[in-house]
């Protein structure tokens, strides 16, 4: 079965931690990735916005659905703030086979050595 929704965004995900909205996934091949965004990066700013002072859906609504195409993000890393100009694009999409079959192989590197 493939899901068959387009999927955009700028190629990360997000939680709240505490008050801060840290990176806990990014995607190959996508803006965040040839950005330099990594895991575990705080979003300090989206558009010029305090992320403090705006709702998880609107962080989500600006990195990942929002009609802008470009989007700026401020990031932490290491007590350096550093902004990017990024690009939202269609993502990557995999049916739940292929899923399922990504997990299968892994499960069955995992109890043979030589895999």
């Amino acid at each position: 079965m493939l899901i068959d929704s387009k999927i955009t965004g700028i190629g990360v995900l997000v939680e709240k931690v505490d008050s801060e909205i840290v990176v806990n996934q990014v995607f190959a091949n996508t803006s965040a990735e040839t950005s330099n965004i990594k895991v575990g990066d705080i979003i300090v700013n989206i558009d010029g916005k305090d992320v403090e002072k705006i709702s998880m859906e609107q962080v989500i609504e600006a990195l990942i659905v929002g009609e802008k195409e470009k989007v700026s993000v401020t990031i932490k890393r290491d007590n350096v703030l550093m902004t990017k100009e990024l690009t939202k694009q269609e993502l990557e999409k995999l049916s739940i086979q292929e899923k399922s079959a990504r997990l299968d192989k892994k499960i069955q590197c995992a109890n043979v050595p030589m895999c």
